[in-house]
């Protein structure tokens, strides 16, 4: 009668066991793709600050040419307010420049950390489930191991004796 309860506590642990490794095979792939995510999402942010960069100084360019353009009507009478109009426009187009920049990374820097954020707080989730899978698992298959020796013990105890010593 032992036998019996013993091998079907076994195939139930069995049943336990594939069942955890399905589980541990999707949330490790739901774990691969929460990693992927958060290191695209990385490479996103620092992407667009090389995009901020690019485009501020595009803009900070712009800035200074309009302002030369500018200066290139007044006569060579004018060169000396010329030339310090030109350093006051350019010194404007600079600090226009830097106010957009600043204004603009805030707004997209505020955006990616939220993003990043949520990302990684999934990850770690899906990571801590995968841990607690696995400590289930090893739990199970030390018992499933424990149940498969009671079975051979106690399939040992139960074939009959003839007296063969």
């Amino acid at each position: 009668m032992g036998f019996l309860l013993f091998a079907a506590r076994k195939i139930q642990l069995k049943r336990e066991i594939n069942s955890k490794n399905y589980e541990l095979v999707l949330i490790a792939n739901k774990l691969q793709e929460a990693t992927k995510a958060v290191a695209d999402k990385q490479q996103a942010i620092s992407d667009m600050q090389g995009m901020i960069n690019t485009y501020s100084s595009l803009f900070n360019s712009q800035l200074q040419q309009q302002a030369y353009g500018s200066l290139g009507s007044l006569t060579s009478s004018n060169a000396a307010a010329s030339q310090l109009a030109f350093q006051q426009s350019s010194q404007a187009a600079t600090a226009l420049s830097g106010a957009v920049n600043s204004i603009f990374s805030s707004v997209v820097n505020a955006q990616n950390k939220a993003e990043l954020a949520r990302l990684q707080a999934q990850e770690q989730s899906l990571d801590n489930r995968k841990t607690s899978i696995e400590t289930q698992l090893k739990q199970l298959e030390s018992e499933y191991s424990s149940y498969d020796e009671a079975v051979k013990q106690s399939a040992k105890d139960a074939a009959p004796q003839f007296g063969l010593a």
